[in-house]
Order: structure tokens, then sequence, then C-alpha cells
């Protein structure tokens, strides 16, 4: 009997050791966003599945689904449609994020406009504005455990949109813009946890800062 157990809790870390920690949805393995990304979680040893838009007629949904227990990184790129977020998907995130899974999303432009009236948004407590503005840096929340006060100096100046947290519901913004707009925020509940950067990896220019934004 105990053989048994021995071998039932062997099978369950090994499989625990090698399944992956971590979906990382993106429009294309070939962006630069994605290769800065994947080489991050690559170099730290974090098991990732990747999931590549271009080469998917749909999303795996209950594939990612079983991700809620750990987290997934969803990147969307202006520049690649392939990567938009649909309607669809915007349903499946509320299922995902109800049963208590976490979201990272990194987008400067998250798709269709119906995206941005989709119950997703309203869900977390956010919505996002279009814009067009300049900004040569991200500040982070002083003594935040996310931002931590870093000052990110960036290379891309075309601003697409920024980030509206709702009254009261727990949105927390942890960077801005240099013009006093949200770039990113994070919402942790008792339901789900969701952090949503407004900007990209590819903008800051100073790699160690990257790298640190990452971890």
């Amino acid at each position: 009997m105990r053989f048994f157990l021995n071998l039932s809790l062997l099978f369950a870390f090994t499989t625990l050791a090698f399944s992956a920690k971590i979906g990382l949805i993106t429009g294309s393995t070939k962006s630069v966003d994605f290769q800065i990304i994947n080489q991050y979680l690559s170099k730290d040893k974090i098991k990732t599945s990747v999931f590549d838009l271009s080469k998917l007629k749909n999303l795996p949904y209950n594939e990612l689904f079983s991700f809620r227990k750990h987290a997934i990184i969803r990147l969307i790129e202006k520049d690649l449609p392939n990567s938009y977020m649909s309607l669809e998907e915007a349903d499946f995130w509320l299922d995902y994020l109800s049963a208590g899974g976490s979201l990272i999303l990194i987008a400067n432009h998250l798709g269709p406009s119906q995206i941005h009236q989709s119950r997703l948004l309203e869900y977390v407590g956010f919505s996002t504005k279009e814009a067009q503005f300049s900004s040569q840096k991200v500040q982070g929340k002083t003594n935040g455990l996310i931002a931590n006060g870093m000052k990110l100096d960036l290379n891309q100046n075309s601003i697409h949109q920024f980030i509206v947290p709702h009254k009261n519901s727990g949105v927390e913004a942890i960077f801005w813009y240099d013009n006093d707009q949200v770039a990113a925020i994070k919402q942790q509940s008792c339901a789900f946890r969701m952090r949503y950067f407004s900007f990209l990896p590819s903008w800051i220019s100073d790699q160690k800062k990257q790298s640190k934004l990452l971890e």
C-alpha cells in the first residue's frame, strides 16, 4: 500500500515539475516583445506554453483554463492585428478570472472598439481611453510592491491608449506616464489577480530595467 502511495506521490511531483507554469499568448513568436518576454522566462527557467495566434484558428480555451492556478501572460500589439482580442476571448477571460485565475495583460492596443465596451473591462474595474500623446518615461509608485518607485525611460513616444481605473473598484495604479496618465494597474481581489501594462517591454531602453520590470 505504501509503495503505491509513494508511486502516486512521485508521479504527482513529476507531473508538477514538468507542467508549464505560464501560458504566454502572442500575435507572433517573431515579435520583438514576445522575444523579450520569452527570453526572460527561459532564463529564469519558468516553464511556459506558448500560443501563437498567427498559427491558431482559435484559442484552445479549455487548455488555457487549466492555467488558472498559475498565470497567463497576454501580449497584444497594435502593429500585429493577429494579436488583437476578440469578443469571444473577452468573455472567456470573465470565466477564467471569476474562477480565480491570474492574468498579466501587456497591451498598447486591445483590438476592435467593441472590446472597450465589453463586460470584461467593467468586471475588472477599469476602462481604456484612446490617446495621442508623447511620453519620455514612466514613473512607478514609490515603495510599491511591483513598481517600487522605478523610473523607466521610453524609446517609444507615441502612446495609443491609457488606463482609467474606476472609482472604488479595487484597481490600484502602479505606473504613470510623465503626463500623469495611468500606464499600468493591478487588481488583486479574493476572486482574481490581474495586472495590465499599456506599454510594451521593447519601449524600455535600459535592458537591466527591462528585466527588473518583468521580474
